[in-house]
């Protein structure tokens, strides 16, 4: 395909599953194509060719064939990142690498791309295996959530175990009275294990059945959740390994925790299941003269494994909520951090800049790509569009600009700026220099010191004013060259020198092309001395463009003299609606197509990467959300389970207190102070050691993770501690009105004395 618009040919070709591990592709958006009519394009040339289909419409392409060009039609499934974007940092094109991926299998090969281990000692056969590099963005996700997966499944499965061992102990100690009576009367230990076994299995049955039911339900509204709130697509996909593994493990603990309590049952005799053993200190006892202290002795004997359980089960809830909400802030901090700690200091929402090109081999060693950057044109533009706004521009010229020395008297600045610095002679080596020097134009007497400067607009001086340290800018003597600001201290207000400028203009010579120089001098004044260390938010993108400390000079002045010049940062911000996506997509596709006509031009959208840092959190702790309010509504069934059995294997005692005078606030107060004590230890013991164990994490990273433990972490394990209070004082209520509905006078003669 050729392209009219970027006046470039654009290749298409088919990627097969070795291709893809090699280019470790990574998608912006959708899916690498399955079928013929399916394409994935290219990001930068998604942009270029002027693309506004979005993934998932239809899209026509002109194709260049044998029969000549022809428009197809193909579905568009995603949008891959720039070439090298995930295997090096700046994002390397691969030549010939075709941008445009289409899914119908070619068995004709346009470019072969051969990886070898270059650091091996012997010889390298081609065309064998290839090592891969390091796992993408996309496979470390998928392995971290495998992992988290694995871990949070093992926990559950020794929830599940320590629950149906604790319901199987209960249902036993319920029926005791009821296992002697029939061992009195014939019943054999072996037809007591068929039947108890029999139970267990259709007790394991119709868990397995409701957990299978409630799983797939539950599965359902995570997908649902995870695409009404996320930018992923994720898919409801059933299995039957799972299914057949849970089935099997409750099949298991639940006929074996059954056998075990049939076993330890069968050895007592039978008698011995209708005696209770009374309390040895009858004397402590009757000295107890409140009905909280009373009730503790009763109470504190029984169903200790089963607040254990509610312990460890709050405590696993508290860990999971901090290290999840830690693990989803970190996540994005990781990739994005540096770019929004910038993108908060020079308050932008996009910047255009030059990231790379092909330098142009001057004479006098420059070292900018020429023309590279937006244009004036294109900058006017940007500005003009009603949802955006540009900030701050400038071009940084590295070392095409000289400060130019002769032996006339200089300034007291320049005599020290010209000790502490090498000249261009002294830098490329005497002879050849010198001779570069004068077949540009420059006579013997006179040096060149590297000098960065900036050509910035004469309207937008007025955003360094809160950085200005002394003097003032005339707009005129501006506006003509004759005046210059300065930032940094290597200069005073009032300091004359001379600036020189060498531009290259391309001769046609013998078939030849030759670099023919032309220097322009500009014979300047300090008008004004700015801080660079001052925080203006536009000194950020001028310092990165040209340098710390610079000289600024109108760009008019220096566009003059050379046309090619181009603004090489631009500070943009986006003016419209925040909450209209729409706009901002068709923001960020205007300026990605005015990058795509400008030379070597990138943009950093930085609304994007708020956008991406959002969505990485939102993925990471909508799960743990979740799983901590199943937690939550666990917790609150088996704190409620514990009460009720307690309550009720104690009833005999409580009716005893009931007769004196206990009433229901009283019994309230005991319970919920029992349980509240188990829930605080609970919180203490994963709050602290999981706060302790991210404290450690942040005290060793080069990020600032402690940022995230006191803004984020902390905040989540109060709101966290808060809800198992609430949680643990709402399973009180249900056991207390259960005791308080009981006949006082029918309890008391139900007890043995």
């Amino acid at each position: 395909m050729y392209s009219e618009k970027t006046s470039e040919f654009i290749y298409m070709g088919y990627a097969d599953s070795t291709a893809v591990d090699l280019q470790n592709w990574s998608m912006l958006k959708g899916t690498m194509p399955t079928a013929a009519d399916e394409v994935a394009i290219q990001e930068k040339t998604y942009y270029s060719m002027g693309i506004t289909n979005k993934v998932g419409e239809r899209v026509t392409l002109q194709i260049n064939t044998s029969d000549g060009v022809i428009s197809k039609e193909y579905t568009l499934t995603g949008i891959m990142h720039n070439y090298g974007t995930y295997i090096d940092k700046f994002g390397t094109d691969i030549p010939k690498a075709p941008q445009v991926i289409t899914g119908e299998n070619s068995s004709t090969n346009m470019c072969v791309n051969i990886y070898y281990d270059d650091t091996s000692d012997s010889l390298v056969d081609f065309g064998g295996e290839y090592n891969k590099i390091n796992a993408n963005v996309d496979s470390r996700s998928i392995n971290s959530i495998n992992t988290i997966s694995i871990s949070l499944t093992v926990f559950f499965l020794l929830l599940t175990c320590l629950g149906i061992h604790n319901i199987v102990k209960v249902t036993y100690k319920e029926r005791e009275q009821y296992i002697g009576l029939m061992r009195c009367i014939g019943l054999k230990r072996g037809q007591a294990y068929r039947v108890f076994l029999l139970q267990g299995i259709v007790m394991a049955v119709i868990a397995c059945a409701v957990g299978c039911g409630i799983g797939i339900a539950v599965y359902l509204l995570a997908v649902a959740i995870m695409n009404a709130i996320g930018t992923a697509e994720y898919l409801f996909i059933l299995s039957t390994v799972p299914f057949l593994v849970s089935v099997a493990i409750c099949l298991v603990v639940v006929v074996g925790s059954f056998a075990v309590q049939m076993l330890s049952f069968s050895k007592r005799a039978p008698l011995d299941y209708n005696t209770i053993k009374l309390p040895k200190n009858r004397r402590s006892r009757r000295k107890s003269k409140t009905f909280v202290a009373l009730w503790g002795r009763v109470y504190s004997k029984s169903n200790r494994s089963q607040m254990i359980m509610s312990i460890a089960l709050i405590a696993s809830c508290m860990a999971l909520l901090c290290f999840g909400f830690f693990y989803g802030e970190i996540q994005p901090m990781g990739r994005y951090y540096y770019d929004m700690l910038r993108a908060e200091e020079t308050k932008e929402d996009f910047r255009a800049f030059v990231s790379s090109g092909s330098n142009d081999a001057g004479l006098l060693y420059i070292n900018v790509p020429r023309g590279s950057g937006l244009s004036k044109e294109q900058v006017k533009e940007i500005n003009d569009n009603e949802n955006l706004s540009v900030d701050f521009c400038n071009t940084g010229v590295f070392t095409s600009t000289y400060l130019l020395v002769d032996d006339k008297a200089q300034c007291q600045s320049v005599q020290d700026y010209v000790k502490n610095a090498e000249s261009l002679i002294q830098m490329g080596g005497h002879k050849d220099t010198r001779k570069s020097m004068e077949a540009a134009g420059y006579s013997g007497n006179q040096e060149l010191y590297g000098l960065i400067t900036a050509a910035v607009p004469t309207d937008q001086l007025s955003k360094l004013e809160p950085a200005l340290l002394q003097g003032e800018i005339d707009t005129e003597k501006f506006n003509s060259g004759e005046q210059i600001a300065v930032l940094g201290d290597y200069f005073k207000v009032g300091d004359s020198f001379t600036i020189s400028y060498v531009t290259y203009t391309t001769k046609i010579n013998d078939d030849r092309n030759e670099e023919v120089p032309t220097i322009h001098n500009f014979d300047v004044t300090v008008g004004a001395v700015y801080d660079s260390a001052a925080k203006v938010s536009v000194l950020k993108g001028l310092q990165d463009a040209a340098s710390k400390n610079c000289i600024i000079m109108n760009d008019n002045v220096l566009m003059a003299v050379d046309p090619t010049l181009s603004y090489e940062n631009v500070s943009i911000k986006y003016t419209g609606d925040i909450k209209d996506k729409q706009a901002i997509d068709d923001a960020r596709m205007y300026l990605n197509m005015q990058a795509s006509n400008g030379v070597n031009v990138s943009i950093t959208d930085y609304l994007g990467i708020s956008e991406k840092w959002n969505n990485i959190v939102t993925t990471y702790t909508t799960p743990v959300i979740f799983i901590v309010s199943v937690f939550m509504l666990i917790i609150l069934l088996s704190l409620m389970m514990v009460n009720s059995v307690k309550v009720k294997s104690n009833l005999k005692s409580y009716a005893l207190l009931r007769a004196i005078g206990m009433d229901k606030q009283q019994l309230s107060r005991i319970i919920i102070r029992d349980t509240l004590k188990h829930s605080i230890i609970g919180i203490l013991i994963g709050g602290v050691s999981i706060l302790g164990f991210i404290t450690v994490v942040s005290m060793s990273a080069t990020l600032p993770y402690a940022s995230v433990l006191i803004n984020t972490v902390i905040p989540v394990a109060l709101i966290g501690a808060g809800a198992v209070i609430l949680v643990s004082l709402l399973s009180c209520i249900l056991p207390v009105r259960w005791v308080m509905k009981q006949d006082v006078s029918t309890s008391i003669d139900t007890i043995k004395y």
